[in-house]
């Protein structure tokens, strides 16, 4: 556990904030800012901040290249190709699309949402294999946010559902 809470990151040089939602700290250790991959998790257990997240769980935020935006104008597609086969390959854990079962899906204007168990991912200690991810547009690169129950406290889909939407609109007030 680090001192001060670290709530705003700058990565890429600079090309896009990352801020989690209430209770969400940054934890530096784990993120990779020069590579644009960023961990957060909640503030009292990574830092001295007390402040616990509604609802708690393993955050990550990856950041493309720049002009890797793809999903504004094309979210009908993006969504058609996360919920394939080639999909599952993409957010399978390790790469076997074979252990991804999709639960639920959505799109939005500007973003692209999908829930699915891998059942291959299970051997990351104290991890649940319920996932949820995001997929959007940030000055100009894809964005996703992905999310992790932990194995002894596992959100519900409701509350996994809830977690990235309040995760997306931190990335999008801080990245106007």
């Amino acid at each position: 556990m680090s001192g001060d809470p670290v709530e705003r990151m700058s990565v890429l040089d600079g090309a896009v904030q990352v801020q989690g939602p209430d209770g969400y700290c940054i934890d530096s250790r784990a993120s990779q800012p020069g590579k644009g991959f960023v961990v957060l998790g909640s503030c009292a257990a990574i830092s001295s901040k007390a402040v616990q997240p509604l609802y708690p769980a393993l955050m990550t935020v990856q950041i493309g290249p720049a002009n890797s935006a793809a999903v504004a104008g094309a979210e009908g597609d993006m969504l058609s190709l996360l919920t394939s086969a080639q999909g599952a390959a993409l957010l399978a854990d390790g790469g076997n699309g074979g252990t991804v079962r999709i639960t639920g899906r959505s799109q939005t204007v500007g973003m692209v949402a999908v829930s699915f168990v891998d059942s291959g991912a299970t051997h990351r200690a104290g991890l649940a294999p319920d996932q949820w991810r995001a997929f959007i547009d940030l000055s100009g690169r894809l964005v996703t946010v992905g999310i992790r129950s932990f194995a002894n406290r596992p959100l519900s889909d409701r509350q996994g559902q809830s977690l990235l939407t309040a995760a997306v609109a931190a990335l999008r007030q801080v990245n106007p």
